[in-house]
């Protein structure tokens, strides 16, 4: 609960202070509290967003240690990804399962159970 709050006192640190220092910092602090909770979709929005407005950051190599570490768990535990559960049918979940990991990690073995 303490990380989810922190998180979000970064993201407000972060919209107050734009093309920052203080936002980088607070961009990489929020990824870093969502990924000690356990929330890797929200952790990975938010190492997506610094990478991508501070390609050079300074916490470059922390950010890519962590979405390597996230990539592993959602590729260990893929059909339990909980952000495709929304999918009407297992056999349309399983196919964007295998597409998201196929375009993260390349050759993803896939097994369809149909």
């Amino acid at each position: 609960k303490e990380y989810l709050d922190a998180a979000a006192k970064y993201a407000v640190a972060a919209d107050r202070w734009p093309d920052s220092p203080q936002e980088e910092e607070a961009l990489f602090k929020a990824g870093e509290c969502y990924f000690f909770s356990d929330r890797y979709p929200k952790a990975d929005d938010n190492f997506g967003q610094l990478v991508k407005k501070y390609p050079g950051t300074q916490y470059l190599d922390r950010v890519v240690a962590r979405r390597f570490a996230i990539g592993r768990y959602w590729e260990q535990y893929a059909n339990e990804i909980h952000f495709f559960t929304h999918f009407p049918t297992d056999d349309l979940k399983d196919d964007s399962t295998h597409c998201c990991m196929s375009c993260c990690h390349g050759n993803f073995p896939y097994h369809s159970g149909g």
